[in-house]
């Protein structure tokens, strides 16, 4: 592994170095400026501006969020401050909590609206010279893909299945899935490309069968958050030994579900 990054890395100095990628074009960079600006708004519109504040009780809702703060992820406490919302939140929880109910999030909201959106304006073929042409265009729009051949629609609608009561909450969760399935297409369109790990037959064959070990224990962290959501909101106390219990296994199934994916996010 060592020899074999060593080379990977000395092949791309040295080619970048004898052979530099042309810098972008003046139109290039506006076009990603209108990129930029459209996809942070449309994630600042959706995460801190939804309507009663749905999509951060869907977080919570759905996601294992709460016990992130109990487990070692990182050098620092899973919030910037022990009070407030999403927005006190820290990378590592805020990308890992998606990431275990495989909607990725951070990955394409926002993202995926501003490619539809330009698609839509009928500049797609823009987008493919971009994409052909600009190096760093190229990796952030693979580097996308990768992550999003490890989403999972199903998988992402059982949480919410198992765990939104509030029919507002259950909307939220079909929307962003909507989402999540359009921002899938666009970026296969930029790239031109038919389905998601296409020319990656090892990285496809290598997640298919970590996916077989991932389906249960999506299954078993479901039902466990279930379990102690019910608890929490009947305030029951004398099961303290069932309590933990339910508490390791969910740490478990985070553990386990991280190792599949290999990554927090």
């Amino acid at each position: 592994m060592a020899v074999k990054t060593l080379q990977s890395y000395a092949v791309s100095v040295l080619e970048h170095t004898l052979s530099p990628p042309a810098l972008p074009t003046a139109e290039q960079r506006r076009t990603m400026q209108a990129l930029a600006d459209v996809s942070a708004a449309a994630f600042q519109r959706e995460v801190y501006h939804s309507a009663n504040g749905s999509f951060a009780r869907f977080f919570h809702t759905v996601t294992p969020c709460t016990a992130l703060g109990s487990m070692n992820l990182g050098s620092r406490p899973a919030k910037r401050k022990p009070s407030g919302g999403i927005e006190t939140l820290r990378a590592i929880p805020w990308v890992f909590a998606w990431t275990q109910i495989r909607m990725l999030i951070p990955v394409w909201l926002g993202g995926g609206e501003a490619l539809r959106k330009m698609i839509d304006e009928g500049r797609l073929h823009e987008l493919r010279s971009m994409y052909s042409s600009w190096p760093f265009f190229a990796g952030l729009v693979d580097l996308v893909l990768i992550e999003l051949g490890k989403a999972d629609l199903g998988v992402a609608a059982r949480y919410a299945e198992k765990l939104c009561e509030d029919p507002e909450l259950v909307e939220v969760g079909a929307a962003l899935r909507r989402q999540l399935d359009e921002a899938i297409l666009a970026f296969l369109a930029v790239a031109g490309k038919r389905e998601l790990f296409e020319g990656q037959p090892m990285s496809k064959a290598s997640f298919s069968l970590r996916s077989m070990y991932l389906a249960p224990l999506h299954a078993i962290q479901a039902e466990v958050l279930r379990r102690l959501r019910a608890d929490e909101k009947w305030q029951l106390t004398s099961r303290e030994d069932e309590k933990r219990q339910l508490t390791d296994a969910l740490t478990i199934t985070v553990q386990g579900i991280a190792a599949g994916m290999q990554n927090t996010g």
